[in-house]
């Protein structure tokens, strides 16, 4: 009946410089959205071993911090994954704003990342998340917060 959530998170190094409430909103996003997902497969399946399952997987490297979404839920053509991040177009029609990828890629640009999706129609799809690694260096963390400047003074590691 409900929704498989599962998460793996990174054990090495995996430590972002970003504004925390930000980041948070835009995975929220990712999660809400897959969980809109499964909850519309499981709607429409004729298939009733059709079990919903999301994993949420951190993954880090000496250079990117990348957090995915995956679900299984009914994915997405190539003409909806083209448009998936324009403001104000939704798959949900209704029921959706349209605002929620566009702001979250909004938001994760704006902390020199991207996000990047893979989708397969009837299968699922998966929203990555990739964000600089926090080096903890003079050079990496005067370059990062070049980058942020335009953000709110609220940045802060994040472990």
């Amino acid at each position: 009946q409900g929704i498989q959530l599962e998460h793996v998170l990174a054990t090495g190094p995996n430590r972002i410089f970003a504004e925390a409430d930000a980041i948070y909103h835009a995975v929220v996003n990712l999660i809400t959205n897959a969980i809109e997902a499964c909850a519309e497969r499981k709607k429409n399946e004729d298939d009733a071993s059709y079990q919903p399952r999301i994993l949420v997987e951190v993954q880090a490297n000496r250079t990117h911090v990348e957090t995915m979404v995956v679900d299984n839920g009914p994915g997405m053509d190539s003409l909806q994954c083209d448009r998936v991040f324009i403001a104000f177009e939704s798959t949900k029609g209704a029921r959706g704003s349209g605002l929620g990828l566009a702001v979250s890629q909004k938001i994760v640009g704006e902390h020199g990342g991207t996000i990047l999706l893979k989708s397969e129609l009837g299968k699922g799809s998966c929203f990555t998340i990739q964000l600089p690694a926090d080096q903890d260096s003079d050079v990496n963390r005067s370059t990062q917060e070049h980058t942020l400047a335009t953000q709110p003074k609220d940045l802060r590691p994040i472990n």
